[in-house]
């Protein structure tokens, strides 16, 4: 399971990015590099539920929202506020990556969880075989 407040408490502690003096490519650039490393710690290691993915999601939102200092009863659609934004929904890509990255890295290695998941892999190969 991810907590959002970790992501919420790293960003509440970032506030200069909720100045004007930054530019907004500086503050989305702060935010990937900040706030979605204390938010996704971990978390490529466990199973995601459509909850979680969900979550995330708003959280991704919450974050371009106090950025450009939009409150939620301003009835503005996520769509529009990535327009403005200037970004795409990235932070489920960015984890799913990771997942795929942590598999390979322990694929490489000479594990009991690799060969947990081999040993799971052919189970799967031979039910798909007999059926």
């Amino acid at each position: 399971m991810v907590k959002n407040s970790n992501g919420k408490n790293a960003f509440n502690k970032k506030q200069e990015l909720l100045k004007n003096f930054l530019s907004n490519n500086l503050k989305k650039i702060t935010v990937k590099v900040f706030v979605w490393s204390v938010l996704l710690y971990a978390s490529e290691k466990c199973c995601l539920t459509t909850e979680d993915i969900l979550r995330l999601e708003a959280m991704e939102m919450w974050i371009w929202r106090r950025i450009e200092k939009i409150n939620r009863t301003d009835r503005l659609s996520n769509e529009e506020m990535l327009q403005r934004v200037g970004e795409k929904r990235q932070l489920i890509n960015h984890l799913r990556e990771r997942q795929a990255k942590w598999i390979g890295h322990v694929m490489r290695g000479d594990t009991l969880l690799r060969y947990s998941l081999r040993k799971n892999k052919r189970k799967e190969a031979t039910r798909k075989t007999k059926v």
